[in-house]
């Protein structure tokens, strides 16, 4: 099951679109994140547009839980905060607007790299 969100740039007329995968699997990583019994719900972020300028991949996102911030898991893109999300409605504008809009090197001392913009 998925939710994609189009997105439109009225100025060019372009498009693109923003998927959110709920994916209930078995996720390999070498976080050290426990895998459990229980059952684990995951959230993947991709879009197929390209960044503005350098025309690279806008990289997959994967969300284990409400505290993984969309700043490199410090801070939330929107603003200088780091509390976890509120809801996962939260996260997904949050996950959105960083998709959409970028952010800079280091953005709010969060340490993350820079992403362009969505190139729509």
């Amino acid at each position: 099951m998925a939710i994609t969100l189009r997105v439109l740039n009225e100025a060019t007329n372009g498009s693109g679109s923003v998927v959110f995968d709920f994916v209930y699997d078995i996720l390999a990583s070498e976080d050290g994140y426990p895998i459990s019994n229980e059952n684990e719900f995951y959230f993947k972020v991709s879009t197929t547009t390209k960044q503005v300028g350098t025309g690279a991949n806008i990289p997959i996102k994967i969300i284990k839980k409400l505290d993984d911030l969309s700043l490199n898991g410090a801070k939330q893109s929107r603003s200088d905060t780091a509390s976890a999300y509120s809801s996962v409605t939260d996260m997904v504008e949050d996950y959105l607007y960083d998709t959409i809009h970028g952010h800079t090197d280091g953005q709010y001392s969060s340490g993350v790299s820079a992403q362009g913009a969505m190139d729509i």
